[in-house]
């Protein structure tokens, strides 16, 4: 996999992460600096077999 990776200080990205995964509230909130989020663009992965020709997939 090769991607572009971008960080994402946007409070209601991580908003929307910790209602994903409620259990962390107890350890994290938006803007503490205690979690980052990334995105992936320009992104290229290949998934391979030993039974099947290889799968390219961009986004």
């Amino acid at each position: 996999m090769t991607a572009d990776v971008k960080l994402v200080e946007d409070i209601e990205a991580a908003e929307h992460m910790l209602n994903a995964y409620p259990a962390l509230r107890a350890m994290y909130a938006p803007g503490d600096g205690n979690t980052a989020i990334f995105a992936l663009t320009s992104g290229r992965a290949v998934i391979s077999s030993f039974t099947a020709a290889p799968v390219e997939i961009t986004f």
